[in-house]
């Protein structure tokens, strides 16, 4: 949306985005760790594969071009949206 609609670079506003679901999943976090809803044996593998992941985007994203994130991008949000009808038939 930041890209599309206000015109901000695509990188820029996927960095911010990543920021905010960093900013918004630590708050769900501290709040379910605080009720034992979140055990850290299993949050602490997926914070490592969030690290590998934006170290590799981070040096993949460099060298590609615009375009091709964008498609990517539409591709990823495509797959997603048939998984989630596939899953709301069930």
């Amino acid at each position: 949306m930041l890209n599309a609609w206000c015109g901000m670079p695509l990188r820029a506003a996927a960095a911010t985005s990543a920021l905010m679901i960093g900013v918004t999943a630590t708050g769900g976090a501290i709040i379910y760790y605080g009720h034992g809803d979140l055990s850290p044996l299993l949050a602490a593998p997926a914070v490592l594969g969030v690290q590998f992941g934006s170290w590799a985007g981070l040096r993949l994203a460099q060298d590609a071009s615009v375009k091709w994130l964008k498609v990517l991008m539409a591709a990823l949000l495509v797959a997603v949206g048939v998984l989630m009808f596939i899953r709301s038939m069930r």
